[in-house]
């Protein structure tokens, strides 16, 4: 892991760029227009001040999000976590506080790591092996979205861009969905111990009905796994002052946890939002509940 080096991070860089941005702002002070009267001297003082505590803040999150991230891939590297979508907050989060090794350490994608999902073609899909799923009759590409649709199952392919996923008859969108439907199927029959995690977007109004069929869809992977240990982990995310829709569940097999989003514009995947204040300590609560879960299957 200490080999590791972040191929998308470099420190001269972020330097460097700062330091082109601050040689726009001093032209403006001192050529473009001057800084001359007691409020300008002010308002250069209250830029520095901000700047500084915004960066120092920032960096500050980065850096505890990192710590806890090489703490956590320790502790869990014998715990297979697999996400079960809906969208990609399961995956990404698990990845981001290091409950779930990154691509760049060796871990695959699979179907549901990238893509949203409607909650009840999970149990379907699975069970019954991808019916119709890269059948190019039921695929689309959205001029408006850039990127492939499944009509039948409703599924947006949204982390694959471009309309050459749908260049002769989708064949690269077929080729890639094909390869993460593979990687699942292994991962579920993987004899680690396996938490599936689901996180429930505020809009999809979670049901008995959708609970049900995730209960059952455990019950099928119990199956495929021959004793070996599963469990399921679930964020039922709802906007603020809502109603959650279900009962918390606590048991065996199944962790429910009902948690309203930090606001109502909140958006899980800006850094502005993850980062402030709020958003950082929901998805670090997050992190922590699906944590919780995932640790009862160590030894």
């Amino acid at each position: 892991m200490q080999a590791h080096r972040n191929q998308k991070f470099d420190p001269q860089g972020v330097q460097a760029g700062f330091q082109q941005l601050m040689r726009e702002y001093a032209l403006f002070c001192t050529g473009g227009d001057f800084s001359i009267s007691d409020q300008d001297i002010a308002d250069l003082g209250m830029a520095r001040d901000g700047v500084l505590a915004h960066l120092n803040d920032r960096f500050h999150k980065l850096i505890v999000m990192s710590q806890e991230r090489q703490r956590n891939l320790l502790r869990f590297s014998a715990i297979n976590v697999i996400s079960l979508g809906l969208d990609c907050l399961s995956r990404t989060v698990c990845c981001r506080w290091g409950l779930k090794k990154t691509r760049r350490l060796g871990e695959p994608s699979g179907p549901f790591d990238l893509s949203v999902h409607p909650p009840l073609s999970i149990e379907q899909l699975i069970t019954q092996d991808f019916p119709s799923y890269l059948d190019a009759a039921h695929l689309k590409f959205s001029e408006n979205h850039n990127f492939c649709i499944n009509t039948l199952h409703h599924i947006h392919f949204n982390h694959e861009t471009g309309r050459d996923f749908a260049d002769a008859e989708f064949s690269r969108l077929r080729s890639v969905y094909s390869a993460r439907i593979n990687n699942l199927k292994a991962g579920l029959r993987d004899p680690r111990p396996l938490c599936l995690v689901v996180y429930i977007p505020f809009f999809t109004n979670l049901d008995s009905t959708v609970v049900a069929s995730l209960r059952r869809l455990l019950e099928h992977i119990h199956g495929l796994r021959h004793g070996a240990p599963a469990t399921m982990a679930i964020i039922n995310a709802f906007s603020p002052g809502g109603d959650a829709g279900v009962d918390e569940i606590c048991d065996r097999d199944i962790r429910l946890w009902n948690v309203p989003l930090p606001s109502a514009d909140y958006v899980w995947f800006e850094p502005n939002c993850f980062l402030s204040d709020e958003g950082f300590a929901w998805e670090r609560g997050i992190a922590e509940r699906f944590k919780e879960r995932i640790a009862m299957l160590l030894p």
